[in-house]
């Protein structure tokens, strides 16, 4: 991987660390990984890179543009939300 391409990516694993959530569209993927085909050897990178330095489950949404990334800990359902406020 290109030094620029680290760059990029890290920086998205950043923003999944200090948000919660980031995007990588699916040729940023293929261009920094210099593959055609998104394989698991990919899933496998970017988890251990999240896993780094952070705690939890990464969870993955398939977009038909890009691949959204989702740390667990800031997940809930509209469910448990409407639940825990008041009908104000």
């Amino acid at each position: 991987m290109l030094k620029r391409h680290e760059d990029a990516l890290m920086q998205r694993i950043d923003t999944l660390s200090a948000v919660g959530w980031t995007s990588i569209n699916w040729w940023e993927l293929r261009q920094w990984y210099g593959m055609e085909r998104i394989t698991k050897k990919i899933y496998r990178d970017l988890r251990d890179r999240f896993l780094e330095e952070n705690e939890g489950e990464l969870h993955i949404y398939y977009g038909s543009e890009a691949l959204l990334l989702i740390h667990n800990d800031g997940l809930s359902t509209m469910s448990e939300k409407l639940a825990e406020t008041s009908d104000d």
